[in-house]
């Protein structure tokens, strides 16, 4: 993950909790410990955790991209977890609309990605399929549109064993 201009490495555990209709996140820092995420897969303001708080900061600035950014993943989760109901594509091709929020979709035989734009600023994520066929790089950025190159955050997560 680099957020704020500091990249940090972590291992994580997602689950989805079927009762609370929700998705979660537990994130194991070198030195630091455990950080948590849950996301609603029905309301897309119900995000919390500890995760929340560490990343967001002190700033009023690092608050508002990490709130931004948290609920747009809320949005992709959503997405993702319920395709049928929220995208409608043709040939791979199309747009998802989860409440106002509005993605383009794209999807081909090894990879999906769903891009948001807001103003001067995008959410891009792009799920591929690793060469083994079973392993997954999933990344997220948070991008301004005026310097593409460097995200304002960003999110890469390899997926080896799904349960």
């Amino acid at each position: 993950m680099t957020y704020n201009k500091s990249t940090q490495l972590f291992s994580y555990e997602t689950y989805f909790l079927e009762e609370k209709k929700s998705w979660g996140m537990s994130v194991y820092f070198p030195l630091h410990g455990e950080e948590d995420i849950e996301i609603s897969l029905e309301n897309s303001n119900a995000v919390k955790g500890s995760f929340i708080n560490s990343m967001a900061g002190s700033g009023r600035k690092q608050k508002r991209e990490a709130a931004f950014f948290l609920q747009n993943l809320s949005y992709v989760m959503r997405a993702i977890n319920n395709a049928n109901k929220y995208c409608d594509t043709i040939n791979g091709v199309g747009q998802c609309v989860v409440e106002k929020a509005v993605f383009d979709y794209v999807q081909d035989d090894k990879k999906i990605s769903l891009t948001r734009i807001l103003g001067d600023k995008s959410l891009v994520l792009d799920m591929a399929q690793l060469k083994d066929g079973k392993s997954y790089k999933t990344t997220i950025k948070y991008l301004a549109m005026q310097s593409e190159k460097t995200p304002i955050i960003s999110l890469e997560l390899f997926t080896s064993n799904c349960l």
